[in-house]
């Protein structure tokens, strides 16, 4: 039930994002490298043709658990990415992820894990945005599963900026659908995955606390593609982004990666660097 809510209530707050951008959305500027804007409100949803942006996120899920019922262990993330501006219109980006479970001892049923690296993902994506009076887009993602078995997915979603209060504030949005393909192999489990389609996306709020700092909350659904489980993930995260000089931003992000499924007792906690050729 509370999955379905979680659905119900993102494709609302999808829905009133898209009908905003229809009606008095930011129209879509094109910069150059020069122009980028330093306020991160104010930058489309693609880069500028020529430009490079490199990024490197760490991120850290604290596990509330380890009591005589729960011996979850914490998770940490890196993640490097790149990005490039084909076009004003078209900008195509590559994210590698890699997991680090951090171990544990379950003192009930005698069971322990070492800590393990999980060289999990790496996802190449396209973003095309619509040279029109608004900024909105078409954005495809294409994670790859790399450990032991391989898997390719396939979610494509439209994607969008919305100007609120004179531009003091602005919503980004995102909201489509993951396609499961299980391509080779069986999970860890020994189960092939579900391949129906899956409800996905992100809902971005943040306003104008400087004029290179901006402060907002994020939000977003995505489902596990496992037989059995029809859970709808929805993290609840703080975030600031500032922008150091012109070519570097450093960003923040604190809160709950999941809030539909009992999973406020998880923590987590994001560092991120992006830096512009």
């Amino acid at each position: 039930m509370r999955s379905l809510l979680a659905v119900l209530v993102f494709a609302v707050l999808a829905a009133s994002a898209g009908k905003a951008a229809a009606q008095s959305g930011i129209p879509s500027e094109t910069y150059s490298s020069d122009s980028w804007p330093a306020q991160p409100i104010e930058r489309t949803i693609t880069l500028p043709a020529g430009m490079i942006e490199l990024g490197a996120d760490a991120r850290g899920s604290f596990a509330k658990g380890n009591d005589e019922f729960n011996s979850q262990s914490d998770l940490y993330e890196l993640a490097p990415s790149v990005s490039y501006g084909v076009s004003d219109a078209l900008t195509i980006g590559l994210t590698q992820r890699t997991l680090i479970y951090d171990g544990y001892d379950d003192s009930v049923f005698g069971g322990s894990t070492e800590q393990q690296v999980d060289p999990q993902q790496l996802t190449p994506s396209a973003t095309f945005r619509f040279l029109g009076d608004y900024d909105l887009g078409i954005k495809a993602r294409l994670p790859m599963r790399l450990s032991d078995y391989f898997v390719v997915d396939l979610e494509v979603m439209v994607a969008g900026r919305v100007a609120l209060a004179d531009r003091r504030l602005a919503l980004r949005f995102e909201a489509g659908l993951a396609l499961r393909a299980l391509t080779s192999g069986e999970d860890d489990s020994g189960y092939s995955r579900d391949t129906k389609p899956a409800p996905v996306g992100s809902l971005e709020l943040a306003f104008r606390a400087s004029d290179t700092v901006a402060l907002g909350v994020r939000t977003g659904l995505y489902s596990e593609p496992l037989p059995g489980d029809d859970d709808v993930l929805v993290p609840f995260l703080v975030f600031v982004t500032a922008n150091i000089n012109p070519q570097l931003d450093l960003l923040v992000d604190a809160g709950f990666p999941d809030v539909a499924n009992d999973g406020a007792d998880t923590k987590q906690l994001t560092l991120g660097v992006r830096y512009r050729l």
